[in-house]
């Protein structure tokens, strides 16, 4: 996975507090990805990779112990170790840790520290409609962490969806 990006200003909001993150300018972010099946219902992914960030910033905001950190053309390590088990075709249980970028939840952001658990259900599996087969929800507890500034989030119980269209294209359909 390859991204670029171009930012005039953008600022995220995180934690408890008035905590943020600035990105200015040109970003980048390349990652690896890798899956294993250990056998028919559990699997496991890796991805590896690395951001670079023109300006990045973080401030916790907080006037009366101020915690700022500011990193001029950075490049980031980022590391996902992340296991699924399908326990039948429509419901799986997955667990996930990273360092750096990621493409879910607080996402983005370089330098951060994510764990996340949950369930993901594809309750339209069977259905003939594309649209419907490949919709799923996920139910995520999480704890993120911006080490930088002592900052972090969380949603211990996994009861928030986080939705989306889940496509895959399909090899045994293909004619030879």
């Amino acid at each position: 996975m390859f991204t670029i990006n171009h930012h005039s200003h953008c600022l995220y909001r995180v934690g408890r507090g008035n905590a943020i993150v600035s990105r200015k300018g040109n970003s980048w972010y390349n990652h690896l990805n890798f899956s294993w099946k250990i056998n028919p219902k559990l699997y496991t992914h890796l991805s590896i990779g690395a951001t670079y960030v023109e300006n990045l910033y973080f401030s916790n905001n907080d006037s009366l112990n101020l915690i700022e950190k500011f990193y001029p053309k950075s490049f980031t390590p980022d590391l996902n170790l992340s296991i699924d088990y399908r326990m039948k075709p429509w419901i799986s249980l997955h667990a996930t840790g990273s360092y750096g970028t990621t493409f879910v939840y607080l996402d983005n952001i370089p330098r951060k520290q994510q764990i996340s658990y949950g369930f993901r259900i594809a309750l339209f599996y069977k259905n003939k409609g594309g649209i419907l087969r490949t919709f799923r929800a996920e139910f995520i507890g999480f704890y993120i962490n911006l080490p930088d500034i002592n900052e972090s989030i969380e949603s211990i119980i996994p009861i928030f969806p986080y939705l989306y269209w889940q496509c895959t294209f399909d090899k045994k359909n293909k004619k030879t």
